[in-house]
């Protein structure tokens, strides 16, 4: 059975020459990056991050407390919390994070930093 074709012949010529040029469809070379910006501001909580014309925006809340029972005195960990507003975008699925999460704990895992809590709410993608 042949492979079944995303793309109109077109299309394909379109990319194709690209990968020629070695540009992405962007028209950005191949190892040039988009802008990357991420704010915060203290007093709303809220932090934007935008890499190139994609903006996301949160609240973002922190708390750092002693752990409730620890084995290893000095050890902590980071909890992540994540919230996504039904109309973030459709594909949002919430499942798909918890992945992420836990390689994120497992990386940390041997901090010996302070335990800190962070809660990112109402993420919005555009």
């Amino acid at each position: 059975m042949r492979p079944r074709n995303f793309f109109c012949n077109s299309q394909s010529e379109f990319i194709q020459k690209l990968f020629e040029k070695k540009q992405r469809i962007d028209r950005r070379e191949w190892k040039e990056s988009r802008a990357v910006e991420v704010t915060f501001d203290k007093d709303s909580r809220m932090a934007t991050a935008s890499v190139g014309e994609t903006r996301i925006l949160c609240t973002v809340e922190a708390e750092i407390s002693a752990p409730r029972r620890s084995s290893r005195p000095g050890a902590g960990s980071i909890q992540f919390s994540m919230e996504f507003l039904s109309m973030a975008h459709p594909s949002a699925n919430e499942s798909a994070l918890d992945g992420e999460t836990e390689e994120c704990l497992t990386m940390l895992k041997h901090s010996s930093a302070k335990p800190i809590v962070l809660t990112l709410t109402h993420c919005a993608l555009n």
